[in-house]
């Protein structure tokens, strides 16, 4: 049975447009009575108010540095130069946040809660330290958004629409350069499992998802329908909801499980 109020680390990478969102999250759980280490970009630190029961930490290197690495190679408008930087960089990023997150989290840290953009960090340091995790989504990161290529602009059934996220997510975007960094992370921090691809981090990880919207902040997609998904639930915050938090945390395993 989990404690009413646990102490949280909740890490969160990406953009401003990634960040916003959770440091909203992580601000009402601290208001409700949580302890929360929350750790952004160094970028964003200034987004996050100064609050009772919430602690901030950061990145060792900015968004900004990254988009100023990257601007040459978008620049020539060859995107396989683009995204093989894209993906060098992550590789060499890797080692420095998942021993930061790691050391926010090491004793003190009930379960991390942390977005999709982080999510290769999260499990790797999960799986270190043995801790519960959860993934939350504040926002439509959906197939419908321009991120992903098919965008919901030819209608396709639903089997090649997860055929195209299959290809994208287990052979596209997940090259053998960010494969080494995080398999030599993993064996120096007495991991086990070897380094997964996003689909299978996806699909073959029981680690529970909360899904959150505002739909005073964002509108549902008109095209969701298009997509053949199941609607399974309203669109509706979940702010300050500490019953969500631990139905969540009652189905999570230590370490996550590798179906």
């Amino acid at each position: 049975m989990m404690v009413a109020f646990m102490k949280v680390a909740y890490a969160v990478g990406g953009s401003r447009g990634d960040t916003q969102p959770h440091i909203a999250f992580a601000v009402e759980l601290a208001r409700a009575g949580y302890e929360v280490r929350l750790w952004i970009p160094r970028d964003y630190e200034s987004l996050v108010p100064k609050i009772k029961g919430l602690s901030v930490y950061h990145s060792h290197h900015t968004v900004a540095s990254g988009l100023e690495r990257m601007a040459p190679f978008i620049a020539t408008g060859k995107m396989n130069d683009a995204f093989g930087e894209m993906f060098a960089m992550q590789a060499e990023q890797f080692g420095s946040d998942a021993n930061s997150v790691r050391a926010m989290c090491e004793g003190w840290a009930d379960i991390l809660i942390y977005n999709g953009v982080l999510g290769r960090v999260a499990m790797a340091v999960t799986e270190a330290l043995m801790l519960k995790m959860i993934a939350v989504n504040v926002q439509p990161m959906l197939p419908t958004r321009e991120a992903f290529p098919m965008g919901g602009k030819m209608k396709l059934p639903k089997f090649l629409h997860l055929f195209f996220w299959w290809l994208l997510m287990s052979k596209l975007a997940f090259p053998a350069v960010l494969q080494r960094a995080i398999a030599e992370w993993k064996a120096a921090n007495g991991c086990k499992l070897p380094p997964l691809d996003p689909w299978e981090e996806t699909y073959r990880f029981n680690v529970p998802h909360i899904f959150g919207f505002s739909p005073a902040t964002f509108a549902p997609p008109a095209d969701w329908a298009a997509l053949d998904y199941e609607v399974t639930a309203d669109w509706a915050p979940f702010w300050g909801s500490r019953e969500v938090l631990q139905r969540a945390a009652a189905h999570c395993s230590v370490p996550p499980l590798h179906i």
